[in-house]
């Protein structure tokens, strides 16, 4: 929180002074180990702090800084000057090193600050002459005059900082949009090679959902009553939420069904950013609204993602059966764009819309050139409803269709020659013949469903691989529980010695959770993974020679 004027004023008894200079002061008062407080300034941690209110800031005491603490800190400017900087610690990367952000910021943090930078840390905050439970402990001595200080937003030396990290652990510097994405890269590489961490997890807050998509594996309509009953309430999406965070989780992304079907979304949204959390919202877009952007524009998120079903209203109908709903998402996506939030635009490519592909392709690009995915491969549903899988099925694409697909893509054509050597491999690579799950389950992510159910990935939905939230712990569940699903074995052959040693199991959709859903088995094979497989291996290995004559 900083002044850019380096005029100094004095008017009534409140002194006005640049903050550089109020940074200098804080930290000659710490250093006589004496509490200070300042008048807070902009929106930076808007809710959790607000314009104005009053911050009283002790100095730090010998122990390691603590997770979800508010810290002022030192940051330096493009012309080596110094600022005010007072923001929440969201990473506790080791006793000399925090990552830093402000709840109300772009997506992307300010920094890792060293600990030398960090003048103290917030302990009270009074607001209209009432104190404001904080989560820290309350600080002693008497406190200083009043000075007050205005913020400025993100530090503008942010990318010094992190390049100067990043360069002593040899990591190349990299552009604003990608540092958190590199951060959680750095962790998975590094800190947590060989040590289990929960980075981020999946929150599917709602199973209902204002579309009814063919192809949906959770949907349930909009207004139903069992599903409304069985929900997370906003008390119990934060403690856990409070868990994940105590636990040194950085990324949550909230889904559905349709996330803003939920009344008490806002709320839900809000309470998560003054977590710390960076977040990400999965929607259908229809229920944008301009209310709706003006708070995605306070609190931004990291990103949103949207399926685009097609580009006109009959496809769009075709897959979401609600063709009235195609203005709505028009609409929605347009107000989105125009206000600048971050979106990102994908698709699932089945029967109803495979005849729009190029031109769904084409749309995506247009408003997000740098991403755009699209996924032919439709899972059966969570619940095991008979009618809605055999929907499912008659909407699936034959073999022969996705390897096709895979090449009528211009960039995923050359992902797949680029990495052939991943998606077509030694079968003797693979030596985990027994484990029953040989990917990254349970490494660095959870998911939790809308009623409460701890899974290690969104799709596993075995009953004896779900651990209920509400009758137990997060801290249970990631440390005692969720071993013991990582440690399944299997003693099928099927699995053992074909799956799991299959040259092109990277090109197959096989998995435990996957074939749980389509037979109800953890160690099942279904044929027609193993169709697509092959159809897709034979359309790129006969792409690598067409291409190399």
């Amino acid at each position: 929180m900083a002044n850019s004027s380096n005029t100094y004023s004095e008017r009534r008894e409140t002194l006005l002074i640049s903050s550089g200079d109020v940074a200098e002061m804080i930290r000659c008062l710490m250093a006589k180990k004496s509490p200070i407080k300042i008048q807070a300034g902009g929106w930076s941690m808007d809710p959790f702090i607000r314009d104005q209110d009053v911050l009283t800031i002790a100095p730090l005491s010998r122990d390691m800084i603590k997770l979800g603490e508010i810290v002022a800190f030192k940051v330096q400017k493009k012309d080596k000057s110094f600022r005010l900087g007072m923001h929440r610690v969201v990473q506790v990367l080791d006793r000399e090193n925090y990552l830093i952000k402000g709840d109300n910021t772009s997506p992307d943090p300010d920094g890792i600050v060293p600990r030398n930078q960090i003048l103290g840390k917030v302990i009270k905050i009074e607001r209209n002459n009432k104190t404001i439970r904080l989560g820290v402990s309350q600080g002693g001595g008497r406190a200083r005059p009043l000075v007050k200080a205005q913020s400025s937003g993100t530090p503008d030396n942010f990318h010094e900082k992190i390049e100067i990290r990043f360069q002593a652990q040899k990591i190349p510097m990299i552009s604003r949009p990608t540092i958190w994405t590199t951060i959680l890269e750095h962790f998975k590489k590094n800190e947590f090679e060989k040590k289990r961490h929960p980075i981020s997890f999946d929150f599917d807050i709602t199973a209902r959902c204002n579309n009814d998509c063919r192809h949906c594996y959770i949907n349930v309509p909009p207004d139903s009553p069992e599903h409304i009953e069985k929900e997370l309430s906003l008390s119990q999406i934060e403690r856990i939420a409070d868990e994940a965070v105590s636990m040194g989780t950085l990324w949550c992304l909230l889904s559905g069904g349709e996330p803003l079907l939920r009344e008490d979304f806002d709320d839900i949204y809000v309470m998560l950013k003054r977590k710390g959390l960076l977040l990400s919202l999965y929607t259908n877009a229809t229920l944008i609204t301009p209310h709706r952007i003006q708070l995605l524009k306070r609190y931004p998120p990291r990103d949103i993602e949207i399926t685009v079903y097609g580009v006109t209203k009959e496809t769009f109908g075709k897959v979401t059966s609600r063709p009235e709903n195609f203005n709505a998402f028009k609409r929605g996506l347009k107000l989105l764009l125009d206000n600048n939030i971050p979106v990102r635009l994908k698709a699932m490519i089945m029967r109803s819309n495979i005849h729009e592909f190029s031109e769904i392709a084409a749309f995506c690009r247009r408003y997000t050139k740098d991403f755009f995915r699209f996924d032919p491969h439709l899972h059966l549903r969570y619940d095991g409803n008979p009618e809605r899988n055999r929907r499912i099925l008659a909407e699936r694409l034959t073999p022969q269709e996705i390897a096709a697909l895979d090449h009528k893509d211009p960039s995923r054509s050359a992902s797949l020659q680029k990495d052939c050597h991943i998606y077509i491999r030694d079968s003797s690579n693979n030596e985990n013949d027994k484990r029953l799950f040989c990917c990254g389950l349970g490494r660095n992510s959870f998911s939790v469903g809308f009623d409460g159910m701890f899974r290690l990935c969104p799709s596993l939905c075995a009953p004896m691989c779900m651990y209920d939230l509400k009758n137990g712990s997060l801290a249970e569940a990631w440390t005692t529980f969720a071993p013991r699903i990582m440690s399944m074995t299997t003693s099928d052959p099927e699995i053992g010695l074909k799956c799991h040693r299959c040259e092109i199991i990277n090109l197959c959709q096989w998995c435990p959770a996957n074939a749980h859903l389509e037979s109800g088995r953890l160690e099942y094979r279904p044929d027609y993974f193993c169709e697509v497989a092959r159809a897709r291996s034979e359309a790129l290995k006969s792409r690598l020679v067409s291409d190399s004559e």
